[in-house]
């Protein structure tokens, strides 16, 4: 017995078999046993539409549904089941419609995928899945503008690159320069577009196709190109050397004012020390002028000590030891 698991409709064919007797020896079997794959397959007409156009999905298969005059069907897209479809028997119809039920609908590129069937109740027997295509013109059309690395003389060239969506892909592109009201078409019509002589006032657009259509992308301004990186690199380091004169001018200032006021802090501790020398130089004289005249009173001694001296003047030594002056002094009556 053959027993055949996970059928695919490679399986399908004409099926024998071979049998070895002892008296025969292998010998073929006169009558064989047919395989059809009846299974679920996804049909879809056409295969490969347009935006805007309708497509008709069919769940088709070979064997007769007995004991389920009505199936329901299940649709899958990339795996997912889909729902707010509009279906009628085992056919899944994608366009742009609105009715009362599922509301509105638009078909687009994005119902484009694989898409696969199953009746209800036996979801685990998907049908072998199909291909949707759907195909549109360019959209989202825009220009990117960048700078060459190489420079010449200072000056970059401009790089020029028209992105756009569209399936097929873009096949041709048609660049277009304006400066003022005058427009012209540039050579080339490739995606990336190499412009050496700009002018600050020059706009460009490209213009992207398919066999679909086409589709224009909005003016760009080109930028100040004359900000090459050479000219961008002497910015920075002026900017640089800039700042760091002024850092260097201010830590000047700053520390030029920072000896002014230890100056004039070490100028009033001076100050405040002479005038407290000042008021000890006053108090040294005042005790000397005091001293001086108490040896003064001294030196005027009792006459009656003098008794034997004849003379009437006497000399005696200042009672200044810094000094070593003699001075006078005229004797004293004796009261």
């Amino acid at each position: 017995m053959l027993v055949i698991t996970d059928l695919r409709p490679t399986d399908s064919g004409d099926y024998k078999c071979r049998i070895n007797t002892y008296t025969s020896g292998w010998k073929n079997s006169d009558y064989g046993s047919t395989v059809d794959f009846t299974g679920l397959k996804v049909r879809i007409n056409p295969d490969t539409v347009q935006e805007g156009q309708r497509v008709t999905l069919t769940c088709d298969t070979k064997c007769t549904l007995s004991g389920n005059s009505n199936p329901t069907y299940i649709w899958y897209k990339n795996g997912q089941r889909l729902t707010n479809l509009r279906t009628i028997n085992n056919s899944l119809y994608l366009d742009s419609f609105s009715t009362m039920d599922s509301g509105s609908y638009t078909f687009s590129s994005d119902d484009a995928g694989i898409y696969s069937c199953a009746l209800v109740g036996l979801e685990h027997y998907r049908a072998l899945a199909a291909t949707l295509i759907v195909n549109y013109p360019p959209r989202s059309t825009t220009v990117k503008v960048s700078r060459s690395q190489k420079t010449v003389l200072g000056s970059s060239s401009v790089i020029l690159t028209c992105d756009s969506d569209a399936n097929p892909p873009v096949d041709k592109y048609i660049w277009y320069k304006r400066n003022g009201s005058a427009v012209s078409v540039l050579q080339g019509e490739t995606k990336r577009f190499i412009n050496s002589a700009v002018s600050l006032k020059d706009q460009y657009f490209c213009e992207a196709h398919n066999k679909i259509g086409a589709q224009n992308s909005t003016w760009d301004i080109v930028e100040d190109v004359t900000q090459s990186p050479l000219m961008i690199s002497v910015l920075v380091v002026v900017a640089v050397l800039t700042t760091g004169t002024l850092l260097v001018f201010g830590y000047y200032i700053l520390k030029r004012r920072h000896g002014r006021e230890s100056q004039l802090r070490a100028d009033t501790q001076t100050l405040h020390s002479d005038t407290q020398r000042g008021h000890s130089v006053r108090s040294h004289v005042s005790t000397t002028i005091v001293n001086e005249s108490e040896s003064r009173e001294n030196i005027y001694a009792d006459p009656d000590e003098y008794v034997n001296v004849q003379d009437d003047t006497y000399t005696a030594l200042q009672g200044d030891p810094g000094h070593s002056a003699y001075i006078t002094m005229t004797k004293r009556t004796s009261p």
